[in-house]
């Protein structure tokens, strides 16, 4: 009974109390002393920064309607780091040492399963002494992957892509190079066609001087009017003058004097009245020909009218359709050529960056590195070396406490 009332006592409060007052000196130094190993620690141990990067299986190829295809699986890569494949060629590219160990890098993945969201993105991480050294190994490694990868170029699918890529931008640029002679045979054509247009200008002129000429003709046929009407005029008036002269003779009341001028002026008279047929006849026949002269002038105005109009209908057509023909090359020069180099153009880029996306493995964004340091934690290793110190100083007072009192019963069992 009184062996259970003196343990009892040892175990309470004012008991535990006393221990850790009498103790404290040794309790205070191994804490002070775990604080001071937590300070060395964190001054001692070099920072180490932290890189990360998000990868995914790169675009090796493309479908015919020009979607993306990813060969690599995610497995693989994840294995390839996780067996550090990379190490040989990683340390010869960052021109790390044989002898120290190689980089590591963590690859996480999380599936896609039940519950579970996952995806495609693999996470790599890596601790070094710098940022920028953090990056570079992570950068360096995804190019050491992509070399490797692509170490085999006969069966490799990216440069069997690259190659029938590289095939089609060859003959699309080639196009663009027809560009130039199909614009050179477009100022050909633009310019035979200018000539052509002039040939009808020239032969609009000449219709011009030849309706010249025609007028011409017709105020000569005019001028011939003038004249034979003047002819009638004047043949009118001999006429007159004649029978004057004959009706005198007819008025004459001596019909003996007259019977004498007849017989004196037979061969006169004859004349006279030959003459006078004559002229009457030169007359009938002169307004005829003024009549037929005048026909013919309305008809040929007519008819030279008309010729006009069909003409110069005819060269308006021919000069509009040239015009539009002429037209339509400017705008297949100008304006198809250009879009046709466009179109080209942007093929070919969009050929190019296709080409640019080709890779067994791909970034996602940019490699990041942490600013400050994530190892060593200085002020967590403090406290946890510090509350170490002191949870194994009081577990030492209560040791060496018990080690006081019982000290005989321990030593004798010995």
């Amino acid at each position: 009974m009184e062996n259970q009332e003196q343990d009892f006592e040892i175990i309470n409060l004012s008991a535990i109390l006393n221990v850790l007052w009498r103790r404290r000196k040794m309790i205070a130094i191994l804490t002070l002393v775990g604080l001071i190993a937590g300070i060395g620690y964190g001054i001692i141990t070099k920072p180490l920064y932290k890189a990360t990067a998000q990868i995914r299986p790169g675009i090796t190829s493309f479908t015919p309607d020009g979607g993306p295809v990813r060969d690599w699986l995610i497995k693989d890569i994840v294995h390839w780091y996780k067996n550090g494949i990379y190490g040989p060629e990683l340390k010869k590219e960052l021109g790390i040492p044989e002898d120290v160990l190689m980089p590591i890098i963590t690859a996480n993945f999380i599936p896609r399963a039940i519950g579970v969201q996952g995806g495609n993105v693999i996470t790599l991480n890596n601790l070094s002494e710098s940022p920028e050294e953090a990056v570079a190994i992570l950068e360096s490694s995804i190019n050491v992957f992509t070399q490797q990868a692509n170490s085999d170029s006969t069966s490799n699918v990216i440069v069997l892509t690259i190659r029938g890529i590289d095939a089609r931008i060859d003959g699309l640029q080639r196009d663009i190079d027809d560009l130039v002679i199909k614009k050179q045979k477009y100022d050909i054509d633009i310019a035979q066609a200018e000539r052509e247009l002039w040939a009808i200008e020239i032969a609009e002129k000449r219709f011009v001087l030849k309706m010249a000429e025609t007028e011409a003709l017709g105020v000569l046929r005019e001028d011939g009017i003038s004249y034979l009407e003047k002819d009638i005029e004047t043949a009118s008036q001999l006429i007159g003058d004649m029978d004057n002269l004959l009706s005198g003779f007819d008025n004459s009341q001596d019909s003996v004097v007259v019977n004498d001028r007849l017989a004196e002026n037979n061969e006169l008279l004859a004349g006279l009245f030959s003459s006078t047929v004559i002229a009457q006849d030169g007359i009938k026949n002169s307004s005829m020909l003024v009549d037929k002269l005048r026909y013919q002038k309305s008809m040929v105005a007519i008819a030279t009218d008309d010729l006009l109009l069909q003409k110069q209908l005819d060269i308006d057509n021919r000069k509009i359709l040239k015009q539009q023909a002429i037209d339509r090359l400017i705008i297949k020069r100008d304006k198809n050529l250009k879009n046709d180099r466009f179109r080209l153009s942007n093929q070919i880029k969009s050929l190019r960056d296709k080409k640019e996306m080709l890779s067994p493995i791909e970034k996602v964004g940019s490699i990041t590195s942490t600013v400050k340091p994530v190892r060593p934690r200085k002020e967590r290793a403090a406290m946890l070396l510090t509350f170490a110190a002191l949870f194994g100083s009081v577990v030492l007072a209560f040791v060496l406490e018990y080690y006081s009192k019982h000290k005989d019963e321990i030593l004798a069992s010995e």
